[in-house]
C-alpha cells in the first residue's frame, strides 16, 4: 500500500483498515466504532466510498498473502498427521480431488475417491 493512498485517508480510517485486518480484533462493528471513538453510521459512510474499500480490500489482501506460508504449513501438518479434512482440502486447493453429486430418484451419490487414486 503506498503510502499516497493512506494520505486521501484519515488516521481514524487508516487505523479502522489496521484493526480490522488484526487477527487478535474479534469484536465487531460496535466494538469496532467504539474503539475508534466514532459512530457506526460514520464506518458505514466510509464504507460508500468506493477508494476506501478499494483500501481496506487491499490491506486484507496483503496481510492473507503475508500469512499464506504460515496456512499451508498449517494444512500440510494436519493432513499429514491423519486428518481426513485437511487431507480432502488439501487435494482440492491442488486440484487432485473434485466432488461430484448425482441426484436421481432423491438418493445422493457422492463420488470423488477415484480421483484421489489416479
Amino acid at each position: 500500500m503506498a503510502t499516497d493512498k493512506k494520505k486521501a485517508f484519515t488516521k481514524k480510517q487508516i487505523l479502522a483498515a489496521e484493526i480490522l485486518t488484526d487477527p487478535a480484533f474479534s469484536g465487531d462493528i460496535a466494538e469496532l466504532c467504539e474503539k475508534l471513538h466514532i459512530k457506526p453510521s460514520e464506518f458505514y459512510l466510509w464504507l460508500e466510498n468506493p477508494d476506501y474499500c478499494k483500501y481496506l480490500n487491499g490491506a486484507i489482501e496483503h496481510y492473507t498473502d503475508s500469512e499464506l506460508c504460515r496456512v499451508w504449513k498449517s494444512l500440510i501438518s494436519n493432513a499429514v498427521s491423519g486428518n481426513a479434512t485437511a487431507q480432502k482440502l488439501y487435494f482440492e486447493m491442488k486440484g487432485k480431488y473434485k466432488q461430484t453429486a448425482d441426484h436421481t430418484g432423491g438418493v445422493v451419490f457422492i463420488s470423488g475417491e477415484e480421483e484421489i487414486l489416479e
